[in-house]
């Protein structure tokens, strides 16, 4: 018979929680077959937004009782952690899943964005190979450009912001 443990209420109302939970006997697509094998089984759950659904499930043999909590999207499992002491704790956990699981996929968006940066300047440095624009003569264009009053340097420096502001752009964009 199930026995009510320390913690663990059937109303979800703990003020850890974000979410609006409800709580039921069913199975959450687990089969009859497998609920058969347990001699107490019960879930809550939160319909978070846009397909997102959290589970706190609680089941127990015998003396043996076990907390989960599981995140799903559109009715597939996304993640799940079985460590916690009552539902309520398994509640808060799938409520922090969530949070780190969309914190992750952020995470890795961001990876990827940057990734592309990298990718664009990297084909900026390779659209000038050796090949076609060789290295030029320092001195003779030193001497040709003094001829006619104008630095190494200035044309260095100009390329040179020239080169920073298109790699600003690129990683601002």
């Amino acid at each position: 018979m199930y026995k009510r443990h320390e913690g663990d209420n059937l109303l979800s109302n703990d003020s850890r929680l974000k979410y609006a939970w409800k709580w039921s006997r069913g199975g959450s697509g687990i089969s009859h077959e497998e609920l058969k094998k347990w001699t107490h089984f019960q879930i809550s759950y939160s319909e978070v937004d846009d397909g997102w659904e959290l589970e706190a499930i609680q089941w127990s043999r015998g003396q043996t009782v076990c907390y989960e909590a599981v995140i799903n999207f559109n009715h597939n499992k996304i993640a799940s952690i079985n460590e916690f002491s009552t539902r309520i704790l398994a509640e808060i956990g799938a409520e922090e899943l969530l949070h780190d699981w969309i914190e992750l996929q952020y995470e890795l968006i961001r990876m990827e964005e940057a990734q592309a940066k990298l990718d664009k300047i990297d084909s900026w440095i390779n659209a000038y190979p050796l090949e076609v624009f060789p290295e030029p003569d320092f001195k003779k264009a030193a001497k040709v450009l003094k001829a006619n009053d104008m630095t190494l340097d200035a044309i260095s420096a100009s390329n040179m912001r020239h080169v920073l502001n298109g790699i600003s752009e690129i990683i601002k964009a």
